[in-house]
């Protein structure tokens, strides 16, 4: 069992300086609640617009070359996706991506910060070239092509540029591979009952794809080409999962109900058993980071607290 030291924080991962304004004039498809101040403000309030919950697909962070900042945002009014400069507490709007035809749902930059990829309601999603060092003719992203397949609503998405891969999970039930290169349609992956894809991560090492459903709340694991490795009840609500940068754990965040629930857990990818419950947990987990050495967990509570924990992943046979 692991322990935590717990820093307070204000909210959701916004910078300090537009949280007065995310009110009715809010660029977000949401805005967040006050009304209990037990939850820190952190629980996004649905408008009558644009009904949409912020997730960890949401947002997203990238460094440039020379460790300057900057924020993806997702969910905003106009369709759009804004890429914000970020210097203290500070946000500059440098971009914004006008693509897609209905709300961006969800995004994700890949490992390196070259790639970004956004989904939309409009079942598309599109992969942007990053120019965060160098921007041409003062465009930090440029759209390199849109990929389709998709019936419904794409929920979540995932790259890897060593192995080539863009994925994307979807409420008609599917995640689909594409190409990264050329975004050509690779395969699709049904969900076993078609319940809505709300969850996935692609391993940096060998492409494995893990994916979950609310529906029946069952972690699924297949390989790069498809094929079904196994499935794990895992008895509660993810809100986040996460694969370690060196494909052999998995870290789930979910809801918490007792002291002794697995509120966050890590498992190993090859069968996806869990392998540790964290203690110090006291309110359902929203998003899990990583540092990129492995040795640092950074869990987002419901409540607007942080866990920090210090890792020691044990090498297990058999992954």
């Amino acid at each position: 069992m692991l322990d935590a030291n717990q820093i307070n924080v204000s909210g959701m991962p916004v910078p300090s300086s537009l949280m007065g304004t995310l009110k009715k004039t809010s660029p977000w498809g949401f805005t967040f609640s006050a009304t209990n101040p037990t939850e820190a403000s952190t629980k996004p309030i649905l408008g009558d617009v644009q009904k949409f919950e912020a997730n960890q697909y949401t947002f997203a962070m990238a460094y440039s070359e020379k460790n300057d900042l900057y924020l993806f945002s997702a969910a905003m009014w106009d369709n759009s996706c804004q890429i914000g400069y970020v210097y203290y507490n500070q946000l500059k709007v440098v971009q914004s991506l006008y693509e897609h035809q209905d709300l961006v749902t969800c995004l994700c930059v890949s490992a390196d910060h070259h790639v970004l990829v956004t989904g939309s309601r409009d079942t598309t999603c599109i992969v942007w070239d990053l120019h965060l060092d160098k921007p041409v003719q003062g465009q930090y992203a440029s759209l390199r092509h849109t990929l389709y397949g998709h019936d419904d609503e794409v929920t979540c998405v995932a790259v890897n540029t060593g192995l080539d891969i863009v994925v994307s999970g979807s409420k008609d039930g599917t995640v689909i591979v594409h190409s990264l290169t050329g975004g050509m349609y690779e395969r699709t992956i049904p969900h076993p009952h078609k319940h809505c894809i709300d969850l996935l991560s692609v391993a940096l090492q060998n492409g494995d794809i893990v994916f979950y459903s609310k529906g029946d709340q069952v972690l699924h694991l297949h390989n790069i080409n498809g094929l079904h490795i196994c499935s794990m009840d895992v008895m509660n609500n993810l809100n986040t999962l996460l694969i370690t940068r060196d494909s052999r754990f998995l870290l789930t965040g979910g809801s918490y109900r007792t002291a002794n629930d697995n509120a966050l857990v890590v498992r190993t990818m090859h069968d996806l058993a869990e392998l540790r419950r964290f203690t110090g947990v006291h309110c359902g987990v929203r998003a899990i980071s990583l540092h990129r050495d492995n040795q640092l967990m950074a869990a987002a509570m419901e409540d607007g607290s942080v866990l920090f924990y210090g890792l020691y992943m044990p090498r297990v046979t058999g992954d």
